[in-house]
């Protein structure tokens, strides 16, 4: 089985350059941050890969909940359309980040998802009995985002989606992970909609914000060399040229020495296996990761040790969790 860990992660630049783009990055210190704990509006699942394994199992499925948001009242007909987005990584000359675009539907072929429902996704053109074939992404690997909609299509502050993701290996193994919810700013009951062009993460006007330092502790397989960073951020704008996210990254051993310092850069999204940031380095056993980033980040480790495969999630640097405001425009 695959286990994935998820790390939000922030970045704060090594060399001079990314000393001044990081520092731009961080945003106002009052605004608020997402809230890994509780059920949000907009759902981000870390990776998806379309296709099977080789007993046919899909390598990617996803599982979405609506619940009523706390402290809202629910009518027992009450229902909530749900809309996704693919997201690739940058692209050609000008980072171009492909997308697709679709509503999620239940099993009985509705866009309405009542409350109190479960929907269990696969990725075409894996097909599952009790599931919904989704599309697949417009390339290899990507993230999905999901969120709350009106009937007209416009982003609404319903605060009451959870979901989790799993992600198997060719040979079958695989493992789940939460996804990370963002939380509305402006009511949670679903009577508020917002400008559907974009998803405005800046914990102020339309949604919860991320940051852009993020710290974790990394899991190092000495025995397949399969572990990975995934990087991703929602400061993208989809479908049209992007600029680079700046990473920086320090790892030090356990006894908080600093063993390395690595400087990257990804557009939308990026897997990187843990042996080419350390190359010819040592991998230190239950060393810690600190990323900072030009940008607000998400990070997240996947370990395949020949265990289950999982995904873990870094954790916001204390003292240091200023709200990054990002845009994911949709177009």
């Amino acid at each position: 089985m695959k286990r994935f860990s998820m790390v939000v992660v922030s970045f704060i630049g090594i060399v001079g350059l990314c000393f001044v783009t990081c520092a731009a990055a961080q945003g106002s210190c009052t605004a608020d941050i997402y809230d890994p704990s509780v059920p949000g509006s907009v759902l981000v699942f870390p990776k998806g890969v379309s296709g099977t394994t080789f007993t046919g199992d899909p390598l990617t499925e996803f599982q979405v909940s609506v619940d009523c948001p706390a402290g809202c009242v629910c009518p027992p007909d009450d229902k909530v359309r749900l809309k996704a987005t693919w997201v690739c990584p940058g692209k050609g000359m000008f980072n171009v980040c492909a997308k697709t675009d679709f509503y999620l539907y239940t099993c009985d072929n509705s866009p309405l998802h009542s409350v109190g429902s479960t929907t269990n996704y696969v990725v075409r053109p894996a097909t599952k009995p009790g599931s919904v074939t989704i599309f697949q992404p417009p390339c290899n690997k990507a993230f999905l985002v999901v969120w709350a909609t009106d009937d007209y299509g416009k982003p609404i502050a319903f605060d009451g989606l959870t979901g989790t993701g799993l992600v198997r290996v060719s040979s079958g193994a695989g493992g789940t992970y939460d996804a990370v919810p963002f939380q509305a700013e402006t009511g949670s009951c679903g009577n508020t909609a917002f400008d559907g062009s974009s998803l405005i993460f800046d914990g102020v006007t339309e949604f919860a914000a991320g940051t852009a330092s993020v710290q974790g502790t990394i899991v190092i397989d000495t025995a397949t060399k399969k572990n990975s960073l995934i990087f991703l951020t929602l400061d993208d704008n989809l479908g049209r040229p992007n600029t680079p996210t700046y990473v920086d990254l320090v790892v030090r051993d356990q006894n908080g020495c600093v063993v390395l310092s690595k400087s990257l850069d990804f557009t939308c999204w990026r897997e990187v296996p843990l042996k080419n940031i350390f190359g010819s380095n040592p991998q230190p056993t239950g060393g810690s990761i600190t990323i900072t980033a030009s940008k607000m980040i998400l990070v997240f480790e996947e370990t395949d040790s020949g265990s289950p495969v999982t995904i873990v999630k870094f954790r916001r640097l204390p003292n240091t969790g200023c709200a990054a405001p990002t845009e994911l425009i949709l177009h």
